[in-house]
């Protein structure tokens, strides 16, 4: 009885220690590329960086990302938004002669991003 005890014994233990070897046997898997929608801004840039009051300055935003909205704002002057999303029309009256701000900026389900650009108006 003993040694019918000690063969149980012996091929449960068996058994037991190759469901562990085998059962702990990870599989890798590949993990697929990265398309997450990151923002990637590129430039942002005016038709002219100097212009006479009331002359207009096309500004351009170049944006890397998926679904992108854009924000416009500027310190002095006035802007009219385009057809294009990540154009505007910039133009200054008399009292924003000098160094004005036009600032972009790109955002979408992951986050932001925002460039400047600096235009002068002058008489």
């Amino acid at each position: 009885m003993n040694t019918l005890k000690s063969k149980i014994f012996v091929a449960s233990f068996g058994i037991i220690i190759s469901l562990i070897i085998f059962s702990c046997n990870k599989e890798y898997i590949e993990e697929p590329e990265d398309t997450s929608e990151s923002i990637e801004f590129i430039s942002l840039e005016a038709s002219t960086y100097r212009a006479k009051v009331w002359d207009t300055i096309w500004i351009k935003a170049t944006v890397i990302g998926d679904s992108l909205e854009y924000k416009w704002q500027k310190n002095s002057g006035s802007m009219v938004k385009t057809d294009n999303p990540n154009e505007v029309i910039y133009w200054g009256c008399y009292s924003c002669i000098g160094k004005n701000t036009i600032t972009c900026t790109a955002s979408n389900s992951t986050g932001e991003k925002s460039k400047s650009v600096e235009v002068e108006v002058y008489r």
